[in-house]
């Protein structure tokens, strides 16, 4: 993937993505890019552009873009994201299971998770649209050290009711 779809999509300067940590394809079921950025102050900086998140989205075969900043305090969380999905009518999501499963695995293979075998991670993520979740994410690992199971979960709050009517 170019620059365009790495930075242009969601208008993130190029110096402000993690130098060590790379734009991936994730998958724990559905197919994810995963961006990570150096800081969480960048992702409310983000200004994404869903018409080309949704052509690049449709070129590569995945849902959307995952972007996300290692937190700082690891106590309070593992990670902050934000997640576009334009191309499934998604704008913004602020909770996401599958991506997140994926993000735990991509920070499992990159060395990134400070005790994979026994914690359940919590991941941050709506608070840029004032819907905070805190989803919960655990690893289960295999002798040879790889996933043979992820758990993702957490704690909704209900909004709102709508009724459809579909003719």
């Amino acid at each position: 993937m170019g620059s365009q779809s790495r930075s242009g999509a969601v208008h993130i300067p190029l110096h402000d993505l993690h130098a060590e940590l790379p734009v991936q394809i994730v998958s724990t079921g559905l197919r994810d890019i995963l961006i990570a950025v150096n800081h969480v102050d960048v992702l409310a900086k983000i200004v994404p552009d869903f018409q080309l998140i949704a052509e690049i989205c449709k070129a590569h075969q995945v849902i959307g873009y995952h972007v996300f900043a290692l937190e700082p305090d690891a106590k309070v969380a593992l990670a902050e994201c934000r997640n576009f999905a334009p191309l499934y009518d998604i704008p913004e999501e602020s909770a996401t299971g599958t991506s997140n499963g994926a993000l735990l695995c991509y920070l499992h293979k990159y060395n990134q998770l400070s005790d994979p075998h026994d914690t359940t991670y919590t991941i941050k993520q709506g608070y840029t649209m004032n819907r905070p979740s805190k989803i919960r994410a655990r690893l289960t690992l295999g002798i040879s050290n790889e996933t043979t199971k992820i758990q993702v979960g957490g704690v909704a709050v209900h909004i709102e009711n709508i009724r459809i009517q579909l003719s």
